[in-house]
């Protein structure tokens, strides 16, 4: 597994929250030094490389959902149940890098 640091996280989760389907950053903690726009696609979670269109599977984990929540049915991306941050977050995000690896 291949975690985004904290700071990553929590950009990610941010957007996410709000309810955007979608967004295009230079934000990232690697990318300070480059300015590579990179675009989040949470319907088909991928990270997007906009300059060399190359792509990368991301993931959303997290605290298993509350019955409440299963009730509610809504069409969200996949939670993987594990993995909860060290700092007491509910949710995490990680990448699968170029081998295949999560």
């Amino acid at each position: 597994w291949n975690k985004f640091s904290k700071e990553d996280r929590l950009l990610l989760e941010e957007n996410y929250q709000s309810g955007v389907k979608n967004f295009v950053t230079k934000d990232f903690s690697w990318n300070k030094d480059h300015g590579t726009l990179y675009k989040i696609d949470f319907h088909n979670l991928l990270q997007i490389n906009l300059d060399s269109d190359s792509e990368r599977a991301i993931r959303r984990c997290g605290a298993p959902k509350s019955k409440k929540a299963k009730k509610a049915k809504k069409a969200t991306p996949m939670v993987v149940e594990a993995d909860i941050p060290e700092d007491g977050a509910k949710h995490s995000w990680q990448w699968m890098d170029d081998e295949g690896d999560w």
